[in-house]
């Protein structure tokens, strides 16, 4: 299994591509300036010695390269300091298009993930975004071998306005029986001992923010706290990468790689029994 790695100039990322290759999770190719990855395992003591490194010193270059593996058996990619703009151009995605955005937290004493969807960075974000954020949520989770989506929709104050879209998805998504939108509801209620919805009593498994700002900020406190796990996952149509950009640290890009190993695992179980 290939994973091409764009740009690790980071000691986080390079301490996790070493620890992955000692635990065979795959063969790494890393595509970058030669100088500055050697830097910086230089500087953080990271045994480089074995990495398979392609030379290309800028990002232009870095995405022409890896166009042409992507061609090839490539299970996925991490992105280490490549911009938003040429990781575009790498999926060749048009200035409409963008990236499916999917959290996994590992939650300590909760016995189920949960996952959180994002939609794309836009100021105005539609019903339409939400459900395509929903609906692609819930196929990746299928990967995972979870069969049920119970999506909460979730808000700082909540209002009429969004009691009315929580009951517009539910409208627009009735016809699929595996996903369940609950009711919208205040992040504190998921927390709180004695609430209905509380994530330590009962299955939901997918929350749904208000906006891409608002879920950023809660996974970055999450961060901070320190007591999970959370992987961060970007999908494009069947294609899968890993931005180190919204993972924090080591353990999590490691994280991030195991769940993707399950879900290619279980992928190609289905194309064997097919």
């Amino acid at each position: 299994m290939e994973i091409l790695i764009l740009a690790p100039y980071e000691a986080k990322l390079l301490k996790a591509i070493a620890s992955a290759k000692r635990i065979k999770l795959g063969t790494f190719t890393l595509i970058g300036n030669k100088k500055t990855i050697y830097e910086t395992c230089f500087r953080n003591q990271i045994d480089c010695q074995d990495f398979d490194i392609i030379d290309c010193p800028n990002e232009l270059d870095i995405i022409e390269f890896s166009k042409k593996h992507l061609l090839k058996d490539v299970a996925y990619v991490i992105n280490g300091n490549v911009s938003y703009f040429y990781l575009k151009k790498l999926y060749s995605l048009k200035e409409n298009n963008d990236f499916n955005y999917i959290n996994i937290i590992d939650f300590p004493l909760v016995d189920h993930f949960l996952f959180i969807t994002n939609f794309p960075q836009k100021l105005h974000v539609d019903f339409d975004d939400k459900k395509k954020a929903i609906i692609n949520a819930h196929l990746f989770m299928n990967k995972l071998g979870i069969r049920k989506t119970n999506a909460a929709l979730v808000t700082n104050v909540r209002t009429k306005a969004d009691t009315l879209e929580s009951n517009i998805l539910k409208s627009v998504l009735k016809d699929n029986q595996m996903i369940n939108i609950l009711d919208s509801y205040k992040l504190f209620d998921l927390f709180e001992k004695n609430s209905f919805v509380n994530i330590y009593k009962n299955n939901i498994n997918l929350l749904l923010f208000r906006n891409y700002e608002t879920s950023s900020t809660f996974l970055e406190t999450l961060n901070v706290l320190g007591n999970c796990k959370i992987g961060s996952i970007m999908t494009c149509n069947n294609n899968y990468l890993i931005d180190t950009s919204e993972v924090k640290s080591e353990n999590n890009i490691i994280f991030s790689m195991l769940v993707l190993l399950k879900v290619l695992q279980n992928q190609n179980r289905l194309l064997e029994v097919n």
